[in-house]
């Protein structure tokens, strides 16, 4: 976002809140926001959140985000067990593996297995044709 320099009006500052808010789901451990000056630098650093950090560089944005991924912590293990699922009465109770316990509508656990389902076979596909990873969306 470019600004002429000087201090930011309340509507400049609120579009860039909003801006940052609708990022939504980037399953990003950090989110780098450049400035072309150091007003809109403090400006920008005071309404964004604990996860993002402001530059007036592009250079330095993204070696700081790079620096982030180097030092990622691992993916947790994947498990290689199949989840329990069982009727209760009225609703659908699924336990395991790890930690998973939930209990869910008849519909509410249809539409989790049709994704599940989806999910899987999008993976097995990829693996099959030697695609690397699908990328991870938004439920």
């Amino acid at each position: 976002m470019r600004g002429a320099g000087g201090a930011q009006a309340k509507d400049v500052a609120d579009a860039l809140r909003e801006m940052i808010g609708r990022l939504g789901p980037l399953f990003a451990t950090r989110t780098a926001v450049v400035m072309s000056s150091g007003v809109a630098k403090l400006q920008a650093r005071r309404i964004a959140d604990v996860d993002a950090e402001v530059f007036t560089s592009m250079v330095l944005a993204r070696d700081w985000v790079l620096r982030a991924a180097a030092t990622a912590p691992a993916s947790p293990p994947v498990d290689d067990e199949p989840s329990d699922a069982r009727a209760e009465g009225l609703t659908v109770h699924v336990h395991g593996p790890s930690d998973v316990d939930v209990t869910m509508t008849p519909a509410a656990a249809l539409e989790t297995a049709r994704r599940i389902g989806d999910a899987a076979a999008e993976v097995l596909l990829a693996v099959n044709a030697g695609k690397p990873e699908p990328r991870r969306r938004a439920a």
